[in-house]
């Protein structure tokens, strides 16, 4: 048994070193000995053959071998990363297994390529060429658009590829042109892109180069075709050609006003369109003729009294002329006479038997339409002898001496001066009645002495009208005139002289509008011993107790509107009480009670109502709420054309008594009579009313139908606001309530925009705070709001020619009119006639074409004519150059809200 195991053993031994001792040789096959790959990445599969470990290494980094060991047979996958490089690379794989190793070649493409270094040129429009660099590594085309044959392909001489020349023909069109030019590789879709912009051929084109002009004062409007910025030069040392700065023409419209030749000799001028960048120019000549065909007389306006004359006119001429009448003017006759030269004319004109001035002309015309000229007649309708002075001149060189002993009545239009005053009164005797309403006084004041009469009787003067802006009325002005029977002062009144009217024995009636007395000196004494003197509304007592108005003079003193049969206004019969403080009256103003402002001397009257809401009874009995309705009347009439035509207003005020005083707005409640109230927390500026109950009390007043009314509320209150709802059928109810900012944001500021601009004139608001072009639905409210006769200081065209205002275009003294762009709350595709207006931003002034518009309308509902000639006679504009350096900017936030609109 041992025996047995000890020889296993030894033959285990001997296997165990056999095998050791026949260890096999290594063996190593790998499938492949090269491989190429594109510029892109790639990999390949590789099959190692084997009996024993292996390695693979190489490959520069960017070849490599995956995995990168084994042991026996296996496979490995040869990654080759991208090539960017524009050449070709090669690197190694070594496999290795013990002592064996194989070898595999890694080649890789380059990448291709096709790379301009300029990818862009841009060329003038003169012909040139482009020096194009190319850098590829491969074969290309070159293809030129078939649309671009301005671009062609130069041969070029020298060896370098890389380099290729382009030819570009000159740019004879006024368009800029651009064409692309293709690298393309022969064999992929591999291409790059070369791009010639080439500028337009820079233009300055006139349609018309040479105008020939009449010399009469024109307009030329010139066509200008351009593609470029230019300067517009006019020789410095012509003054008689303006640029005409207007926003309503286009880019390339020009307009040039010519002044009128009054010379005997032609004249022309060159102005030149100059490119800002180049020498490029274009010359524009206008030529003017002289004015040696018809000279008219310098006079070319005549004043004819109401029972009629003739008038009598001489021209020179050297050619055939046409005389004609103005349309619809059959009152002005020509008197046909054999004996006088064929350049003298006459003309009779027939009795005016209205009471209205009426105008006519007389047009001069040369038979070619070249040459025109205009004879103005006015007619007055004066019961009386009519002055129209709108020159200035001095009265004595009006009236004639033969006229002057026979003027009873006399009217004034235009400037007095205070030697004027010395001339009525020592040379027209017998002038018992004068009007000044329309007249212009120096310095509104009359001066001392001015009717003073030293001798008795006194001058037979028996009334005197004054106008509305007078403020001073001089020392002993009307003494001892003891058969001046009655006065009235306006609100603008502050001063009169010691002894105005002392010794005025017949003076009988003196009514004040000035609301705020002030103290007087012997003024009324000796007046008659019954006179009546009658006091603004809330102004009674005021007037009782200040020096020199008292019941020293006066038998009775009572305020406008009440009567003065009522007891307590006489004078008080206990000798022992103080004259100047009387006894209280005792009147009491009921809610509902009305009374007359003003009443209209011209024509039938054009009603305006004025109510006062949160005025409380303490406010009334204060005098508060009369007061403050005085105020908000003399800011309506404070501005132009209401200023001038306040003589056909007749103005009430309608008493409401609210229960509490104030506006209310969103956090606090007042009980108000109207109802009005703020509709936001400050700054919102919008206000309502409660309308129904404005109208009803409106009526309270004698005014007839509410259609053409215009109803103004006061709102007491000092913050900024205001509101004005229009009717399609005229009538209007505008807010206003008492600011207490500056100008323009003031109390005047907003009753003259939302009261005078809205309420009366119609006025659309003129303020951008769009800047956008207006919408179509706007537009239509604006054209539906036209119809109505509202808004028509804006339109939707800037054409001058059809724009709505076109009748103030080159009219003169109105060549600030045009057409700037931006109004009715849109900054674009709406214009307005003027670039500042109170319907802007509040400012005291209204534009011509609105002017216009109010005293159309004055005129209508006064049941007087209109014309363009008469308006423009009487128009006075108030917007000098220093007020319009001194106006403030617009600003967004103190807008006012547009107008309420409703069709009824």
């Amino acid at each position: 048994m041992i025996w047995r195991v000890k020889h296993t053993l030894w033959l285990l031994l001997s296997v165990i070193a056999l095998i050791t001792g026949c260890k096999p040789e290594p063996t190593l096959s790998v499938s492949v000995n090269s491989i190429n790959f594109t510029d892109r990445e790639g990999d390949f599969i590789i099959n190692i053959t084997s009996n024993t470990t292996w390695r693979v290494m190489g490959g520069d980094g960017w070849c490599i071998g995956i995995p990168a060991s084994g042991s026996g047979n296996g496979t490995v996958r040869v990654t080759a990363v991208a090539n960017t490089t524009y050449s070709g690379r090669s690197t190694e794989l070594i496999v290795t297994a013990a002592t064996l190793s194989s070898t595999v070649s890694i080649n890789q493409a380059q990448k291709d390529a096709l790379i301009l270094t300029q990818k862009i040129f841009n060329l003038p429009s003169t012909a040139g060429s482009v020096a194009a660099e190319l850098k590829s590594n491969i074969s290309y085309d070159i293809t030129i658009p078939a649309d671009a044959p301005w671009v062609t392909k130069v041969k070029s001489k020298a060896l370098v590829t890389s380099q290729h020349e382009f030819a570009v023909a000159a740019n004879d069109g006024y368009d800029g042109r651009s064409t692309r030019i293709i690298f393309k590789d022969k064999n992929s879709s591999l291409s790059d892109t070369l791009t010639i912009n080439q500028a337009q051929k820079d233009a300055l084109i006139l349609t018309q180069k040479i105008f020939n002009v009449p010399s009469s004062a024109s307009t030329v409007s010139v066509e200008l075709r351009s593609n470029i910025s230019y300067t517009v030069l006019l020789p410095p040392a012509v003054s008689w050609v303006t640029k005409v700065n207007t926003k309503a023409l286009t880019t390339y419209n020009h307009q040039f006003a010519i002044s009128a030749n009054e010379t005997y000799d032609s004249r022309s001028v060159k102005i030149i369109f100059k490119d800002n960048n180049s020498t490029l120019s274009d010359t524009l000549t206008i030529v003017q003729a002289q004015r040696d065909a018809i000279i008219f007389s310098p006079l070319k306006s005549f004043v004819v009294q109401k029972g009629g004359g003739t008038i009598n006119y001489t021209l020179q001429s050297n050619i055939q002329y046409n005389v004609t009448l103005s349309a619809g003017v059959n009152w002005i006759s020509e008197i046909k006479t054999k004996g006088l030269v064929n350049n003298s004319h006459s003309f009779a004109v027939a009795a005016n038997s209205t009471n209205i001035i009426r105008e006519g002309s007389v047009i001069f015309t040369s038979a070619d339409n070249v040459f025109r000229d205009t004879l103005r007649i006015r007619q007055s309708g004066f019961e009386g002898y009519y002055v129209y002075n709108p020159n200035g001149k001095a009265l004595a060189d009006i009236i004639p001496a033969a006229d002057r002993g026979a003027v009873i009545r006399l009217k004034v239009e235009g400037g007095i001066y205070a030697a004027d005053f010395a001339f009525l009164r020592d040379n027209l005797s017998n002038l018992e009645y004068l009007n000044l309403e329309q007249a212009t006084i120096e310095s509104n004041r009359i001066p001392d002495n001015a009717f003073k009469s030293t001798s008795a009787p006194g001058k037979k003067i028996k009334e005197v009208k004054f106008p509305s802006t007078l403020v001073s009325i001089g020392a002993e002005a009307f003494l001892n005139c003891t058969s001046l029977t009655a006065v009235e002062f306006p609100a603008s009144l502050s001063t009169i002289g010691n002894s105005a009217f002392a010794g005025c024995s017949q003076l009988a009636m003196v009514i004040t509008r000035v609301v705020t007395p002030f103290a007087l000196n012997g003024v009324f004494s000796g007046i008659d011993a019954a006179a009546h003197l009658v006091v603004p509304v809330g102004s009674l007592n005021a007037y009782k107790t200040t020096q020199g108005w008292g019941y020293t003079f006066f038998d009775k003193i009572y305020e406008e509107g009440t009567d003065p049969s009522l007891g307590g206004e006489e004078e008080p019969e206990d000798p022992g009480e103080d004259p100047e403080d009387p006894p209280d009256p005792g009147y009491t103003i009921n809610d509902g009670d009305y009374a007359l402002l003003q009443i209209a001397t011209m024509g039938s009257g054009v009603n305006l109502v004025f109510l006062g809401d949160g005025f409380n009874r303490a406010d009334i009995e204060s005098g508060k709420y009369i007061n403050t309705i005085n105020a908000a009347v003399e800011h309506f009439f404070a501005i132009e054309p209401y200023k001038t035509y306040r003589n056909h207003f007749t103005v009430y005020v309608v008493y409401g008594v609210s229960a509490q005083s104030g506006i209310s707005d969103l956090t606090t409640t007042v009980d108000t009579k109207f109802q009005t109230k703020y509709t936001g927390t400050y700054p919102v500026t919008s206000m309502t009313v409660n309308n129904t109950t404005c109208f009803t009390y409106a009526q309270k007043a004698p005014v007839g139908s509410l259609s053409n009314t215009l109803i103004t509320v006061i709102a007491n209150s000092s913050r900024y606001g205001g509101t004005c709802r229009l009717y399609s059928d005229g009538a209007a109810i505008a807010i206003a309530p008492v600011s207490e900012l500056n100008y323009p944001y003031d109390f005047r500021g907003l009753v003259q925009h939302e009261a005078a601009g809205h309420g009366f004139g119609k006025l659309a608001d003129e303020y951008v705070n769009n800047v956008g072009y207006i919408t179509e639905s706007e537009k239509s409210t604006l054209r539906l709001w036209q119809s109505f006769n509202h808004f028509k200081n804006v339109d939707l065209t800037n054409n001058l020619s059809e724009i709505i205002w076109k009748h103030f275009v080159g009219v003169t003294g109105y060549s600030y009119v045009g057409a700037w762009e931006g109004a009715y709350y849109y900054g674009q595709g709406v214009f307005r006639p003027e670039q500042r207006s109170l319907m802007i931003n509040n400012i005291k002034y209204i534009n011509a074409p609105g002017r216009e518009l109010i005293v159309k309308r004055i005129k209508q509902l006064a049941g007087l004519p209109y014309s363009f000639d008469d308006f423009r006679s009487r128009d006075v504009m108030e917007l000098n150059i220093a007020t319009k350096a001194g106006e403030p900017a617009f600003d967004a936030k103190m807008a006012l809200p547009p107008p309420i609109l409703i069709v009824r």
